[in-house]
Formats: C-alpha cells, sequence, structure tokens
C-alpha cells in the first residue's frame, strides 16, 4: 500500500512538472513546440484524466481558438481521451460538449483540409455515441453541420463515409430522435433540405466502400435499424429498400471476411479449431434464435435451387466471389483507432441483431417483408442464408 502511495505520488509530481512545461507552451503559443506538447498531453490522459489535466483541457480550447486549428488531428488524441476515459467529469460541466462541438465546426466550416475535417466528423461520432442521450439538445446542430458540409465539395470518400456515419449512428440509437431531428433542421434551414433528402440514397450508394471492422459494424447496426423500421416511416425509405439487403450482404459478407482475417492473424499457427473464425457471438446464440429464422430462411430457400444452397459460411461461393478477396479492404481505416463504446459493450453484436431484425419481419402485415425481398436474385438470397447460419 504504501509503494503505490509513493507512486501516486511521484505521478503527481511528474505531472505538475509537465503541466508546467504545458502551461509556457500553449499559453503562449509557442507554434515549435505544440505537437511535442500535444503527444505528452496524450500520454497524461490516456487512462485517467486528473483535476490539472481538465485545466489542460480550457489551455487546448484557448491555443487552438488562437492558432493551433491547424494542429487538430493531434488535438483529437487528446480530446477523444477527455470524452471516453472520464465521461462523467466531461458531462458535469455542460460547456465542455460545447466547447468540442466548437472546435469541431470551426475545422469543418473553414476547410482546414478534408482530413482534419474527417477527424472532426469522427469526433462528434464518438461523442454521440459515448454520451448519448446527453446530446439530444446538440443533436440539430450536429445534423445542420454535418448537412452543411454536404453542400460543398467533397474529394475524399473517408470525409463523405463520416459525415454519413453521423446520421447512422443517430438513427441507430434512436430513430424517432433522428425523423424528429431531420425534420426540425430541414424545416428551420431550408438550405439543408435537399442533403437531407438525399442522405438515404446516398448511404445506399456509399455502403460498398464502408472498411474496416467498425465503419461496417455501424453500417451494418444501421441497416438492421431499416430492417425494423417503424411503419410510419416507410414513406421516408421507400426508394431504397430494394437496395438493403444487397447492402446488407455487402457489409456483411466484409464482417465476416475481416474477423476471419484478423483471427487468422492473431493466431499462433492455425488449429482446427480456427476453422469456425466467424465471429464466436454467432456459434455462441441461442438454438431458439436459429429457429426464429427457420420461417424467412424457407422463403428464401423457395426461390434458391438446391445446387446453390451453401451451409457453412461464405466459403463455397462461386469463383467470382473468390476472385474478389483479392481486392479486399481487411485494414482498419485510419480513424477506427479512435476507441468507442461500439468497441467497449461486448453485448453488441451485429450478427445477432441482423438475425433478430429478420426474424421480426415475420410479423410484418404491411407488405415491407415482401418489398424487402422480391428484388433479390437466387445468389443474394443464399448470401442472406449464409450470414444467418
Amino acid at each position: 500500500m504504501k509503494t503505490e502511495t509513493i507512486e501516486f505520488q511521484l505521478l503527481a509530481q511528474i505531472e505538475q512538472i509537465i503541466y508546467e512545461a504545458i502551461l509556457l507552451v500553449l499559453h503562449d503559443g509557442i507554434l515549435d513546440f505544440y505537437e511535442e506538447i500535444l503527444t505528452l498531453i496524450d500520454t497524461l490522459t490516456i487512462n485517467n484524466i486528473t483535476p490539472l489535466m481538465w485545466q489542460v483541457f480550457y489551455l487546448i480550447k484557448e491555443a487552438f481558438f488562437r492558432d493551433a486549428a491547424d494542429y487538430f488531428a493531434e488535438i483529437m488524441n487528446c480530446l477523444h481521451n477527455y470524452v471516453v476515459n472520464d465521461t462523467p467529469s466531461f458531462l458535469s460541466q455542460p460547456d465542455r460538449i460545447e466547447t468540442i462541438f466548437e472546435m469541431c465546426k470551426h475545422v469543418i466550416v473553414n476547410d482546414l483540409g478534408e482530413d482534419s475535417e474527417a477527424h472532426a466528423a469522427k469526433l462528434i461520432e464518438v461523442i454521440i455515441l459515448q454520451c448519448q442521450d446527453n446530446m439530444n439538445a446538440a443533436l440539430p446542430a450536429i445534423v445542420q453541420l454535418m448537412a452543411q458540409r454536404f453542400q460543398r465539395e467533397i474529394v475524399t470518400s473517408e470525409l463523405r463515409l463520416m459525415l454519413l456515419q453521423v446520421f447512422i449512428v443517430i438513427l441507430w440509437l434512436n430513430p424517432d430522435r433522428f425523423f424528429q431531428t431531420l425534420n426540425t433542421v430541414a424545416a428551420n434551414d431550408p438550405s439543408t433540405q435537399s442533403t437531407i433528402a438525399n442522405f438515404f440514397n446516398q448511404w445506399m450508394t456509399d455502403c460498398e466502400l464502408f472498411a474496416g471492422v467498425h465503419d461496417r459494424r455501424i453500417c451494418a447496426l444501421g441497416l438492421c435499424t431499416l430492417l425494423r423500421i417503424d411503419s410510419k416511416y416507410y414513406s421516408a425509405i421507400s426508394n431504397i429498400v430494394p437496395k438493403i439487403l444487397p447492402n446488407c450482404i455487402h457489409i456483411y459478407q466484409g464482417l465476416i471476411k475481416t474477423y476471419q482475417h484478423n483471427n487468422d492473424e492473431n493466431s499462433d499457427g492455425a488449429t482446427d479449431d480456427d476453422d469456425d473464425s466467424v465471429p464466436s457471438e454467432i456459434d455462441d446464440g441461442e438454438d431458439e434464435n436459429i429457429q426464429h429464422d427457420d420461417e424467412f430462411l424457407r422463403k428464401l430457400k423457395g426461390k434458391v435451387p438446391d445446387h446453390e444452397m451453401t451451409g457453412d459460411g461464405l466459403g463455397d461461393d462461386n469463383d467470382a466471389d473468390n476472385d474478389d478477396d483479392s481486392d479486399f479492404d481487411i485494414d482498419e481505416t485510419d480513424l477506427e483507432s479512435y476507441s468507442t463504446v461500439l468497441e467497449a459493450n461486448e453485448d453488441i453484436d451485429e450478427f445477432q441483431i441482423f438475425c433478430e431484425s429478420l426474424q421480426k419481419l415475420q410479423l410484418d402485415t404491411t407488405g415491407y417483408n415482401q418489398a424487402l425481398l422480391q428484388n433479390l436474385t437466387a445468389e443474394q438470397r443464399t448470401h442472406v442464408q449464409n450470414i444467418i447460419h
């Protein structure tokens, strides 16, 4: 116990010394040392945030709006720590959410480069996921900012996907609030109406660009939300209904291949047990969940020739699919290193949610289920069955 106390005291003394250097550089605007100081702040906040480091939060704000906006990518490492490593303290002062939003807005509005803008959108996504209901009041301003950015030219797919992900996260967390917010923003800012109206079309078009684990999971969870959406919103998504399941296929195939690749990379010499390298959550699911999907599977199988059926994942797909593997993007995206509650919460299983969403569709009496299925090809129906299995 005494050793731990001594270590704590030493760390506090070291932090105080480093704080003096941080204060000098950020307060006086010594640009030559910004990167080094921000690295130190990142290190000091990587696990927990002390009261002294919360003082540094406001020093970062001061420096950012004075002369450090160009260092936003480096600043984001620190801001991410403040949000995820001490969320209660972050939320205890309402001005902290406002501060980060204003910094992100400054980056996006003032064209500080699409890389910095993508980082800003990512940070907004992280905060929405981390703080959830505490972000309700800020959602209209966030949606308006994202919609306004879509009105200007976007060169990189990275930025466009990050803007889309902010919308998708809001939809997944609370569909009612999502549509209410979109309607509010469109009514109060007519310039955003076309962007908001085109959101679903843009999302469906860009589904094939989602890469890595996190981004694909966000897309998958959003698509599952559309599968189980309340009937009062059918009219808002009627144009994209035929595209939902094909995009589910693409995203879930990508996730399966990515998980398989990651499992292979993490194993020290493959064993027979590694053959079941689809996420373990699927194999551990209750038998009753599989049984609930039987009716959906029968509907699919009724239009698929028996010789096209495969019951063991995606390994038996046609040669064209195997050829696609060579170009398959299994690496995490640059922004995936910023963890969110999605990675921390093991109870969020996108495969189980997909099966539950299809199960819920069996109760549909509006024709929505039929609209989702009617344009699927035999090959696509086989893929859906493989994902369920």
